[in-house]
């Protein structure tokens, strides 16, 4: 938001709100809010929605594939993911907060819901893939329901096609790296310093404890049978996403800065 901003462009943040709030908010800073249904990220009013985001320049946010088409083409899609078992552990502490404020505590919880988790039937969780997905798929998916390894594949495959149309997929693992491309790609000039200096310093996760100190706080042959066979399928998607972030991140930068801005902490590491 501040880069729509330092640019006199209009921008807003599209977050799931209660029942009770107004489609649209005004909040500066960061910006303006537009508000959206949690079950199916789309606006409470489609017509008022679709005014609001195709009049809006720059938007923010988790929402769907499908959400792209209220917005006035033609438009740049940019995105982050991060790797799967560290998201798994730090969407539990988001929704958890009670249980997951120690470390302790998060181990407890985080283990409890691995073991409940593999008790279940299924190939696996579908995780960051569902937001690639159109309507059809994301709004319908039943995170509990049991889907064939044809069915899940395909949602992976069609994550896939989807994440090759963006300008630019960065990872978390490497979200110095992903601002720096920004740098490049959106203000080559560098006309706006400042908005990049202090883009790199952002810190948004506001978990107590660490995923990774959570993670290696549990049983690791529990953290790897869980890894290795519930979220597989993420892998396989979040794999193909280092390979589309490395090719832009050298694509972009200076052959110099290749190492510091482009190489990012692979699998294994996370394991140790």
């Amino acid at each position: 938001m501040a880069f729509a901003k330092t640019n006199g462009w209009t921008g807003a943040v599209i977050a799931g709100c209660s029942k009770r709030q107004k489609e649209f908010q005004f909040h500066d800073p960061p910006g303006s809010i537009i508000c959206v249904r949690h079950e199916d990220h789309r606006p409470k009013d489609d017509n008022i929605g679709k005014w609001l985001v195709s009049g809006t320049k720059v938007l923010a946010g988790h929402f769907f594939w499908d959400f792209r088409l209220m917005a006035a083409p033609p438009y740049l899609m940019v995105t982050t993911l991060r790797n799967p078992l560290e998201l798994f552990v730090s969407a539990l502490q988001f929704k958890h907060r009670d249980e997951t404020r120690t470390l302790a505590g998060a181990t407890r919880f985080v283990t409890s819901q691995m073991r409940t988790i593999l008790g279940l039937e299924g190939l696996g969780q579908l995780g960051f893939i569902r937001v690639f997905l159109n309507d059809t798929g994301a709004v319908g998916y039943n995170p509990r329901g049991v889907y064939t390894h044809n069915e899940t594949w395909a949602m992976a495959a069609e994550s896939v096609e989807h994440l090759n149309t963006f300008l630019v997929v960065g990872v978390v693992e490497q979200y110095e790296g992903f601002v720096e491309v920004l740098k490049h790609t959106l203000d080559p000039g560098l006309e706006n310093p400042s908005v990049w200096t202090t883009g790199a310093k952002v810190q948004n996760n506001k978990s107590p404890v660490s995923s990774r100190d959570v993670l290696r706080n549990i049983d690791p042959y529990l953290v790897r049978l869980y890894n290795e066979t519930r979220l597989d399928l993420q892998w396989k998607v979040y794999e193909v996403a280092l390979q589309l972030w490395d090719s832009r991140c050298r694509e972009v930068l200076p052959r110099s800065d290749h190492e510091r801005y482009c190489d990012v902490p692979r699998h294994a590491d996370i394991l140790d």
